[in-house]
């Protein structure tokens, strides 16, 4: 996990830097954005640029469907 830390930390500051002083937030969104950053940089060893936002989007688009029981179910039974 040390590894990964020179990794994780811009990524947790860009997050946090859009967080405003003295103003309520909710790490309901923060947290699963820095993981999702994370697993992208992470896991699939992107870096910014234009294949890596066309990756973001439509992995966005997939984990976050309008209509979730339908896309669960789509899953479920082929």
């Amino acid at each position: 996990m040390l590894a990964y830390g020179d990794l994780i930390r811009p990524i947790t500051q860009q997050v946090t830097n859009n967080w405003q002083v003295e103003k309520p937030f909710t790490l309901l969104y923060s947290i699963p954005e820095i993981s999702f950053e994370v697993i992208l940089k992470a896991v699939f060893g992107l870096q910014s640029g234009s294949r890596y936002e066309v990756l973001k989007k439509v992995l966005l688009k997939i984990l976050n469907p309008e209509q979730p029981f339908l896309r669960a179910m789509m899953l479920v039974f082929p």
